[in-house]
């Protein structure tokens, strides 16, 4: 997307001569504590040279350009941030998909297949990959099975930690 052009305030008028800019530029530069009066210590010149610098100010209207400037910059970098977070977000996805493949692998057999029927050890196993793979990817960390293991199902257990995750999300 292409950005608009947008007329920068801070950049130098066409009325406002080098040596007036350049004393804008150091305004500009001391940040949202700026003053004339640190514009005037920073040069080394004494409070007769702070009165010029008020008139230029004044006239090349110093305080709105710099304030544009400042909103120009939070702006900047809320987008800035922004696109950090939308990478985060992409690659956060990219990470679960991975982790649902795995997933979907681990729990290729039969999904009503209970503790109680004598697959203890090849559902432990599958839970512990499916650990492993949670673990893995820092969504959540399940210390141990729900309670009641003779009703315990693949699925269940999956069951259970998504509905941990929802909790967590909704602040629960």
């Amino acid at each position: 997307m292409e950005e608009k052009s947008v007329h920068k305030t801070w950049e130098q008028l066409p009325e406002e001569s080098d040596l007036a800019y350049q004393r804008f530029s150091l305004y500009l530069q001391l940040g949202p504590d700026r003053s004339i009066r640190k514009v005037g210590e920073k040069l080394g010149k004494g409070r007769g040279y702070e009165k010029h610098l008020e008139r230029w100010s004044s006239r090349y209207n110093w305080v709105q350009r710099s304030g544009d400037y400042d909103c120009y910059l939070i702006a900047k970098s809320l987008k800035y941030k922004e696109e950090i977070l939308d990478r985060g977000m992409a690659r956060l996805l990219g990470m679960m998909d991975k982790a649902l493949d795995e997933l979907e692998g681990v729990l290729d057999m039969d999904n009503l297949m209970r503790v109680g029927d004598g697959a203890a050890t090849v559902v432990n196993q599958k839970l512990k990959a499916i650990d492993i793979v949670l673990n893995r990817i820092g969504l959540v960390e399940q210390k141990e099975a729900p309670d009641n293991d003779k009703d315990l199902t693949i699925n269940g257990y999956v069951q259970n930690i998504y509905n941990q995750m929802r909790l967590h999300d909704k602040g629960g």
